[in-house]
């Protein structure tokens, strides 16, 4: 087996799937590599795609009106990239590459003809995303009411180990403040 689904195969085995509905989902995937700053989704355009991140990272964010950025979160290895719940519509945000990544590339629309072959995967699924989409919506509506070193505390739990890859505006957008509320908040200045 190729050393890049290996990561993918072992994903679906956790799930506890049969191997028939492991190997008719690991048919729609393939390698896509990524380079730096290039879109995985673009908000705007139709993207009927999902990803498995094998290496790399990635970031969803929202362009603003007036050009500048909103981070909604980052994306490491193992984890799925989704750029629209229903691939017949637009992408709501934009889905970039930091670094150089690799991933198991599928049309999203495919993905969905194996769920209506096997129903039980299709709700596995939906429930893995529904529980994604309301983690993101708690960290978005925690983060209103907490002061910016307690998001930046959230933010280091989560990644901080990756932390020397991310650039700091982005970083800093994430948690809502600017750069230069960032540096002062990694100097542990008051501010």
């Amino acid at each position: 087996m190729d050393i890049h689904r290996t990561g993918l195969r072992n994903y679906l085995l956790n799930l506890h799937l049969d191997d028939a509905v492991i190997d008719d989902l690991m048919v729609c995937f393939h390698i896509r590599r990524y380079r730096k700053n290039e879109y995985f989704a673009f908000a705007g355009e139709r993207a009927d795609k999902l990803g498995f991140l094998v290496s790399g990272l990635f970031f969803m964010h929202a362009l603003r009106e007036n050009g500048t950025v909103f981070v909604k979160d980052f994306m490491v290895n193992d984890q799925f990239i989704l750029a629209s719940f229903d691939p017949k519509q637009e992408a709501g945000v934009c889905i970039q590459a930091l670094k150089d990544s690799i991933l198991l590339e599928s049309k999203y629309s495919d993905v969905q003809s194996v769920f209506k072959r096997y129903p039980d995967l299709g709700m596995l699924a939906l429930r893995g995303m529904e529980k994604r989409f309301e983690s993101l919506c708690g960290r978005l509506e925690s983060f209103a009411g907490m002061q910016a070193k307690e998001r930046y505390d959230i933010f280091k739990q989560t990644y901080g180990m990756i932390e020397e890859e991310i650039p700091q505006h982005l970083i800093a957008s994430y948690i809502g403040i600017t750069p230069t509320q960032l540096s002062r908040i990694r100097k542990h200045k008051i501010f």
